[in-house]
């Protein structure tokens, strides 16, 4: 038995239990598919039938595996940009603070995690590491994120990574917010993290039921936020990619284009998401048994390719919300090369609240 499964057992309010087995699958669905994803992270959809012409089923079968210098069962900058929001709300007594946030990614940014013998920050993107090593980040990440807007190209998803974490907070909002413009103060970026923590935060809580939250009630809830924060130069691309809705749901992925120049877009990313919710929704109505739904549909978004490793972390940790830590695969979670340190870190993360 893992250290999860022990430390669930010993919580005698079932309400408590029901929210501790959700954060713990967001968390963990987020890192098993980051990990899993790694391997066919940038490929087009076409490259992966080639190479896997049954579509990926599992982790890489050679466990010595290095794809873009990351071992097999290791993460990506995705989990350890999570763990860089989990280290400051830990460091912070759950009080979000941006200047311990922007130092605490800055670090990251420049010499990696120690304890898994990194250098640098696992597989930053240019963007991030050009923006953390701008002279004043640390004093000032609002400003010096604002100095690098620039509204006429794509808004990255950078941000995105964060939002599971800081979604726990009763004060999700504000956190996501603030965190959101430590490194990206588009507008898109700031309305696509918050339907991500707004659906994530709805899903912790004990009440919470996907059969009610219908498409309707979605649709509602992210054009109430977009209304707020999208300005009318981007208004067209938002409801480009909000036609999702109109799309037969076997055809999502496909009409999102995950493998096109368009990959890291934070909108496509929002879009991955929604996928992943509607998905789950649609398979826990119809089925008793939920084994296979977090297995099915992480390996659904991964066979599409593009950014692999980012879309098979957003949902995964949705479907992992939604059914809880369990439902994540065993196997694929002693996969991980640094389970127990992940482990270890979340219980020091409930237990700084």
């Amino acid at each position: 038995m893992d250290i999860l499964q022990s430390t669930v057992q010993n919580i005698d309010d079932p309400r408590h239990k029901l929210w501790f087995m959700r954060v713990a699958g967001m968390i963990y669905g987020f890192a098993v598919g980051d990990a899993l994803g790694l391997q066919c992270d940038k490929m087009t959809n076409e490259a992966i039938k080639y190479r896997h012409p049954s579509g990926v089923k599992s982790f890489h079968p050679k466990r010595e595996y290095v794809k873009n210098g990351i071992r097999n069962g290791d993460w990506t900058d995705e989990t350890d940009q999570l763990i860089v929001a989990m280290d400051t709300m830990i460091n912070t007594g759950w009080r979000f603070c941006k200047y311990t946030f922007a130092t605490l990614l800055a670090q990251w940014g420049e010499h990696g995690f120690k304890e898994f013998g990194d250098t640098v920050g696992q597989s930053i993107t240019g963007y991030l590491y050009r923006l953390i090593s701008t002279e004043g980040f640390k004093n000032d990440p609002h400003g010096i994120a604002a100095g690098f807007n620039n509204p006429s190209i794509r808004a990255t998803n950078e941000a995105m990574t964060r939002v599971p974490i800081l979604s726990v907070s009763k004060k999700w909002m504000p956190t996501v917010i603030d965190s959101v413009l430590c490194t990206n103060s588009d507008p898109r970026c700031i309305t696509t993290a918050i339907v991500y923590g707004n659906l994530l935060h709805g899903i912790l809580m004990p009440s919470f039921d996907i059969v009610q939250d219908d498409d309707e009630y979605l649709r509602e809830m992210i054009n109430t936020i977009a209304a707020r924060y999208i300005d009318d130069v981007h208004q067209i691309e938002y409801e480009r990619y909000m036609r999702i809705y109109f799309v037969e749901p076997e055809n999502v992925l496909k009409y999102l284009g995950l493998d096109s120049d368009e990959m890291e877009n934070t909108f496509v990313t929002l879009g991955v998401i929604l996928y992943a919710f509607r998905a789950c929704r649609e398979r826990v109505m119809l089925e008793d048994q939920y084994d296979d739904i977090y297995t099915d549909i992480v390996l659904n978004v991964i066979n599409h390719g593009g950014d692999t490793d980012g879309n098979a972390a957003h949902a995964g940790s949705i479907v992992a919300a939604i059914l809880g830590y369990k439902f994540v695969p065993p196997k694929w979670i002693e996969h991980l090369l640094y389970n127990s340190w992940l482990a270890a870190k979340f219980i020091t993360f409930l237990s700084a609240c």
